[in-house]
């Protein structure tokens, strides 16, 4: 029976085994199927007739020529049955065929597919590795990236801060500061190179005495001295040098002319041996503008506010300059009622000097006054000339008999310079008188205080001149009490 009939799959349609042969298939080609019944039958029916045949012709049933014509069509049968049983035996085999080649197929797609995966997996974990390797170098690069954009923000804060109009001292200093945060260095100092000699213009993150410069002029090999002498950055790592301590294991010297004259550095020094290797040529150089720059403008502010604020012949502060400060100073006394003392002193005869010796040496009778006036009185006393031949000394938290006995010593020093090598005879004296107001006690503004001052000096000049005056007292004090720095010999001294 046809398997259609039976139920049965055909034994093409059974799934081949793992060797690529087909059991079921084989099976049926033992037990038979319908290809082998179709055979059988063909067989039987080839056999029936041939019987037939053979028994007619024998039994002379037919005569010759109805035998030949039914041999003939014998013959015809058995050649289309003999077909019909080759096509289905041919069908069979070619989808066989074809199924034994899809399944060499689909084994060799198979160990392809395994070879591939294979393969992937070897450039997947290749390409892994190179991909964290690239990673991880970008993110260095966008580290070194990062750095160097906040070292160029930080380079503009610098440069907005050095270019303030400040005086050298003070800018100085801040330079000082801003770079050792730049360069995260424990000890930063500017040290100037002239004629071979070296000096320490100032040093942050140490006392000033833990530098020794002095190295840079006898170690010929010292990178830093070698910075200074070719004019271009050095960096030492993992080095001691003598001018610092010997903790600080690395070295960095960045040189620049400062006014085209003198030759400065920039010296930073820091405990980590390879501290500033990482450091940007760009960021060092732009740096190393900033300082130069500031440092010469600051020069030249000094410069511009010493002929602003000073008295071109004494060095003084000038009058306007002084009755700012002084201005200030009462004010702050005011407010935290603290005394502050005005001094007015003025040459005596000093019109006849002029008329004697002659303009020049009353100059210069002046530049010596000035002198000893600001040699002798406190950082935090202010020093000025009034006008001709008046000075005016304003004394912070200093009360009135103090400053009283102050004017009385700087008077005394006056009488004891001998002006002999200005032109003057020795037994000519210069002297000078004085008058003395303090706030709160005898006004409470500038204008006052110098009225009450300038009051007390024409009461000197009326009672003889060579004398101290104090608004409202007639008579100085006895026991003095002002604090004085310490004050050089005067008796006999020569002014040359």
């Amino acid at each position: 029976m046809d398997s259609k009939m039976t139920g049965e799959p055909h034994d093409e349609l059974r799934p081949p085994s793992r060797d690529g042969r087909n059991p079921v298939r084989f099976g049926l080609l033992r037990r038979g199927g319908p290809i082998l019944t179709r055979a059988r039958r063909a067989l039987a029916f080839k056999l029936v007739v041939a019987a037939g045949l053979t028994g007619s012709m024998l039994l002379e049933l037919v005569d010759a020529y109805l035998g030949l014509l039914l041999a003939t069509a014998f013959v015809l049968i058995t050649v289309l049955l003999d077909y019909w049983v080759y096509r289905a035996v041919n069908d069979l085999f070619t989808r066989i065929q074809n199924r034994n080649q899809v399944a060499r197929v689909a084994s060799e797609v198979d160990a392809l597919h395994a070879g591939l995966e294979q393969l992937i997996g070897g450039v997947r974990g290749r390409f892994s590795g190179l991909e964290a390797l690239e990673v991880e170098t970008i993110r260095s690069d966008l580290y070194r990236l990062r750095d160097f954009n906040n070292q160029l923000l930080r380079l503009g804060e610098i440069a907005q801060e050095l270019n303030a109009a400040l005086p050298y001292r003070e800018t100085k200093m801040k330079a000082l500061g801003l770079s050792r945060q730049l360069l995260s260095a424990d000890i930063v100092a500017l040290v100037a190179e002239d004629g071979g000699e070296f000096t320490l213009g100032g040093v942050a993150g140490c006392e000033e005495g833990e530098i020794k410069v002095d190295c840079c002029g006898y170690y010929a090999r010292c990178p830093m001295r070698a910075s200074f002498r070719d004019r271009r950055p050095a960096t030492a790592a993992d080095h001691t040098c003598l001018m610092f301590p010997p903790t600080m294991r690395a070295q960095i010297s960045l040189p620049f002319k400062l006014d085209g004259r003198r030759t400065m550095s920039l010296l930073a020094a820091a405990a980590q041996p390879r501290a500033f290797e990482e450091l940007s040529s760009v960021v060092l150089e732009t740096l190393v503008g900033h300082v130069q720059t500031s440092l010469s403008t600051a020069l030249k502010y000094d410069r511009i506010r010493r002929e602003v604020v000073t008295d071109p012949l004494t060095n003084l502060y000038n009058r306007r300059f002084f009755e700012k400060r002084a201005r200030e100073e009462v004010a702050r006394a005011l407010r935290h009622q603290q005394p502050v003392t005005l001094l007015m002193l003025d040459v005596d005869r000093f019109k006849s000097i002029n008329d004697v010796y002659g303009h020049q040496t009353g100059d210069k009778v002046l530049q010596t006054v000035a002198k000893h006036l600001r040699d002798s009185v406190r950082q935090s006393d202010i020093c000025g000339r009034y006008g001709g031949e008046e000075f005016v000394l304003l004394l912070p938290n200093t009360p009135g008999r103090n400053a009283v006995f102050l004017a009385d010593r700087l008077r005394s020093g006056v009488g004891d310079i001998m002006y002999t090598g200005l032109g003057i005879p020795g037994d000519v004296a210069i002297t000078i008188s004085g008058g003395v107001a303090t706030c709160p006690r005898d006004a409470t503004t500038l204008e006052e205080l110098v009225g009450r001052a300038d009051t007390a000096l024409y009461e000197a000049k009326n009672a003889g001149r060579n004398r101290i005056v104090q608004a409202g007292i007639p008579d100085p004090p006895l026991e003095p009490e002002y604090v004085e720095p310490p004050q050089p010999r005067r008796s006999g001294r020569r002014v040359s």
